[in-house]
């Protein structure tokens, strides 16, 4: 049996919370089109024959105020992809690139893990901003 740590990490409101309660299959991550409502790590494991996975949900990457409190959350979010094994970034089309976009690429570059590029929502018709 096999175990290892993923980091969610995202802008917020990109679905990360949504996508982490599909994956394990109940509902461990609070989800809303409140912006910051994550402000804690969540973690949930995915039990499979093969092994688990523990995913750690992150607060969103939020650079356009600076605030203590964005502050606050966007250093949990940068604490969480210390000590793991991969990294699922995920990305909403529907939004134009801003520069939590660019912080976050910065940051993963600088990254020694596999990285894995979740576009979320593609569903969604893309809206000009």
């Amino acid at each position: 049996m096999k175990s290892g740590f993923v980091t969610m990490i995202g802008r917020s409101n990109v679905g990360k919370s949504t996508l982490l309660n599909a994956l394990i299959g109940s509902k461990v991550a609070i989800v809303t089109p409140k912006a910051q409502t994550t402000r804690n790590p969540v973690r949930g494991v995915l039990h499979h024959e093969r092994g688990q996975i523990v995913f750690v949900d992150t607060p969103g990457m939020f650079l356009g105020k600076k605030d203590i409190l964005s502050k606050t959350l966007n250093s949990f979010a940068r604490q969480q992809l210390e000590g793991v094994d991969a990294v699922l970034y995920v990305t909403d089309p529907a939004r134009p690139l801003g520069e939590e976009e660019e912080e976050i690429q910065r940051i993963l570059r600088g990254l020694n893990l596999p990285i894995i590029m979740v576009i979320n929502k593609s569903d969604l018709p893309i809206t000009e901003k």
